[in-house]
C-alpha cells in the first residue's frame, strides 16, 4: 500500500448508512488508495449484493479523494449518478463530505476533514447576537450494528447512525371530520374524548398525537404546520411534525400536494436535506415525522448577520448543491428554493449543517405538466428566488430552475442583497418578466471566476444556465479553484 502524500493533510470517514455492515465507520489512517470490493484483500470488504471481487476505489490527489469504479460488474452509484468503467477507462470523480457511494446495495457516506482526526462537523459558524435564541438539541438515541471483522485495512469502529426508516402506508382517509381531533388529540393519556377545538392553532400545548407529544408550534406554512415534539414512550430525542392544516384537509389539491412531500421527503435521503423518518394518515389527519433542526433557518440567519464570508457562503452552496444533485439524479426539482426552505442542524460543537426541507412544490419533471401542483391554481415558489420560467410555465419547470433559485440564495449570502431588488411599491411579476440579475460586482468584490459562475447560473435564458445541480457544483469546484479558495 501507498503511503498518504505528505502535502495532502484530508482526513476521509466512511460511514455505512445501509446494507450488512449498517453503522459501522472507517478511517482512512495513512491509507492513500482504499479499494472496495469482495476479495478479502480489498481495504473495506463488503458481501453485500451486488458488489463485485474488485468493485471501486477511493484514491488521494493532491485537492482531494476520488472516487473511481473498478470495473465493478453493476458500476458505482455517486449520489444515485452512475460511475462505471468501460474501456479499461474510468472516470475519477471528486468527492465532498455528506456525498453517498453506492456499492451494490451498500451505501456509504463521506466525511472528509482538514484533520486525520475527523471532525464530523459541517460549515457556517454564524454570529449568535445576545437577543438570538439557539436551541441544543438532545442527544439522540441511536441504533448500533454489531462488531465487523479486524482485518479490513482501514480503521473500523462501531459507530452510532439514525436508523432509515420506510414510507409508512397512509392509512385510508376518515370522512368524519368533525370528529378528527378528539380520537387522535389529548391532553392527558388518560383522556378518552378531550375538549379541544377543531381547529390546531387552539391546541392546549402539551398534548398527545398517536404515539407522539406535540410541545409546541415552531412553524406555520400555506398549508401545513410545524411542531416540536417527541416519542411518548422513547427517548427524549426532539423531532418536527409537519401536518396539514385542519381547515385544508377538505381542499383535494392541498391533500394532494401533502401526499406528494410526504412520497419524495421520504424517498430522498442525504446529508444535505432533511431527513423523514415517517408519514402517514391518521383519520384524515396527513403527518410527516422529521428531524428537528435546532438553528433555525438560512433567513433568519441572514436577517440577524446580513450576509456571509464569502468562503463559508460557498462552501454553504456546495453542501446544498450536494443534495439537489441527488433529487435532480431522481428527476426531483424542488420548485420552491429560498432561505426559509434551508434550516441549520447545530451540533453539540455548535457548528452548523445546512439541509433543504419542504418538497410540497417539488415534482418529477421527466413527467414533465402532469397534475402540476401550483399555489392558488396558478404558480408556486417565492418572488425573489423565482426564475422567469417558473411564473410563465411552472408545471414544465427542469432542474435549471432549481439552479437559478440557489444561485440567487448565493449570491444574497455573499452580497446582502438579491440579484433582482425588489423594492417597496415594486410589482413583482414585472421585475420577474422584465428585471436581469445585476452582476455581483456592483455590490461587492470577488474573484471574477466567481462574478463569472453567478452570472451563467442566473442567465435568463434556461439553456445558457447549468443543466443540473450536479453541472454546476463541478461548475462552483472549478471556479474555487481559480480563486483559490478551500471549500
Amino acid at each position: 500500500m501507498k503511503s498518504k502524500p505528505a502535502q495532502l493533510a484530508l482526513g476521509l470517514g466512511l460511514v455505512v448508512v445501509e446494507g450488512q455492515s449498517a453503522g459501522m465507520r472507517y478511517e482512512s489512517g495513512d491509507l492513500s488508495i482504499i479499494s472496495i470490493g469482495r476479495d478479502p484483500g480489498s481495504a473495506i470488504v463488503f458481501q453485500d449484493k451486488g458488489v463485485s471481487r474488485n468493485h471501486c476505489s477511493i484514491e488521494t490527489r493532491t485537492d482531494g479523494w476520488y472516487l473511481s469504479d473498478a470495473g465493478s460488474t453493476n458500476g458505482t452509484l455517486l449520489n444515485s449518478v452512475l460511475i462505471k468503467k468501460e474501456n479499461n477507462s474510468s472516470v475519477a470523480k471528486q468527492l465532498r463530505t455528506g456525498d453517498l457511494i453506492g456499492v451494490g446495495v451498500a451505501v456509504l457516506r463521506v466525511e472528509i476533514s482538514p484533520d486525520v482526526n475527523l471532525d464530523k462537523t459541517e460549515i457556517i459558524e454564524p454570529k449568535v447576537t445576545p437577543d438570538a435564541t439557539i436551541f441544543v438539541p438532545a442527544k439522540s438515541t441511536l441504533s448500533k450494528a454489531s462488531g465487523m471483522t479486524s482485518s479490513h485495512p482501514m480503521r473500523a469502529q462501531q459507530t452510532a447512525f439514525a436508523k432509515v426508516s420506510t414510507v409508512s402506508n397512509p392509512l385510508k382517509a376518515d370522512s368524519k371530520q368533525n370528529d378528527l381531533l378528539n380520537e387522535l388529540f389529548s391532553t392527558d393519556e388518560s383522556d378518552s374524548v378531550p375538549t379541544l377545538p377543531i381547529q390546531s392553532v387552539g391546541l392546549k400545548l402539551p398534548c398527545r398525537f398517536h404515539q407522539f407529544q406535540l410541545e409546541e408550534k415552531i412553524g406555520e406554512g400555506g398549508i401545513g404546520e410545524v411542531f416540536l415534539a417527541k416519542r411518548i414512550n422513547g427517548s427524549d430525542e426532539k423531532l418536527a411534525i409537519k401536518f396539514l392544516r385542519v381547515d385544508r384537509m377538505e381542499k383535494e389539491q392541498d391533500r394532494k400536494r401533502f401526499f406528494r412531500e410526504m412520497e419524495i421527503s421520504m424517498t430522498l435521503k442525504h446529508a444535505s436535506l432533511v431527513e423523514c423518518f415517517e408519514s402517514g394518515e391518521q383519520s384524515g389527519i396527513l403527518f410527516l415525522v422529521m428531524e428537528y433542526c435546532s438553528g433555525g433557518n438560512l433567513s433568519d440567519l441572514l436577517k440577524r448577520n446580513g450576509k456571509l464570508s464569502l468562503r463559508r457562503a460557498l462552501r454553504l452552496a456546495d453542501r446544498l448543491l450536494s443534495g439537489l444533485e441527488m433529487a435532480h439524479s431522481l428527476n426531483f426539482v424542488h420548485r420552491d428554493l429560498k432561505p426559509s426552505n434551508i434550516l441549520l442542524q447545530r451540533d453539540q460543537l455548535g457548528k452548523y449543517h445546512p439541509k433543504i426541507c419542504d418538497f410540497g412544490l417539488a415534482k418529477n419533471f421527466m413527467n414533465a405538466g402532469s397534475s402540476g401542483m401550483t399555489v392558488d391554481g396558478s404558480v408556486g415558489g417565492s418572488w425573489p428566488y423565482m426564475p422567469r420560467e417558473q411564473f410563465t410555465d411552472f408545471r414544465f419547470v427542469a432542474p435549471q430552475s432549481d439552479v437559478w433559485s440557489l444561485a440567487a440564495i448565493l449570491y444574497e449570502c455573499i452580497s446582502g442583497v438579491l440579484p433582482r431588488p425588489m423594492n417597496a411599491g415594486c410589482d413583482p411579476i414585472q421585475v420577474i418578466l422584465n428585471a436581469t440579475a445585476s452582476p455581483i460586482t456592483e455590490y461587492i468584490d470577488v474573484p471574477s471566476s466567481i462574478s463569472q459562475f453567478l452570472e451563467q447560473a442566473l442567465a435568463i435564458s434556461t439553456a445558457e444556465r447549468y443543466s443540473t445541480a450536479g453541472e454546476m457544483r463541478e461548475a462552483l469546484h472549478a471556479a474555487v479553484k481559480i480563486a483559490k479558495i478551500q471549500i
